[in-house]
């Protein structure tokens, strides 16, 4: 089994074992369990558009979105992650995942017009995020490391977003 498909299975266990997981407390429940926000840098690269559930007050799953087209050659990547949250407005964010990576190219008249490829890359974050458990304003920054066959790429990312 390659790295990148254990980390895959391990951020798919992570969410299936958090969705089985009741509230221990009243108090630990999470009145907005939704989160949309636009991601700068980040596991998208660029910038993604992100959709997060939290579970409970420690567990959620994210998904997002980057498409950039630029000239005849088009980028597409969504991670989805399964995150891991320590605190309760103010958090230690982990998270470990994947990102789906496509690009196609279309020339016309060229010998490579509509070609397209895709792969997939291991990425993760470890950083802060702010996040009232009763929803507003989210905030989120840290490092976004992408990894593969091509290495490690360090990276980092600047999201701001709203949760209900």
């Amino acid at each position: 089994m390659t790295t990148l498909k254990r980390i895959g299975f391990v951020a798919i266990l992570c969410v299936l074992t958090s969705l089985s997981m009741n509230n221990e407390t009243k108090a630990q429940s999470v009145g907005a369990n939704s989160a949309v926000y636009l991601e700068l840098g980040g596991n998208g690269l660029l910038y993604s558009l992100n959709y997060d559930y939290r579970f409970d007050k420690d567990w959620s799953a994210r998904g997002g979105i980057m498409y950039a087209p630029v000239g005849d050659v088009s980028l597409t990547i969504v991670p989805l992650m399964a995150n891991y949250l320590i605190g309760s407005n103010h958090n230690f964010e982990i998270g470990a995942g994947i990102a789906y990576l496509g690009v196609s190219v279309d020339v016309e008249g060229e010998d490579f017009a509509g070609i397209s490829a895709s792969g997939v890359a291991g990425t993760s974050t470890i950083g802060y995020r702010y996040q009232n458990m009763d929803g507003g304003f989210v905030f989120r920054i840290g490092l976004t490391p992408v990894f593969g066959e091509f290495g490690v790429l360090p990276w980092a990312g600047l999201s701001l977003g709203y949760a209900f």
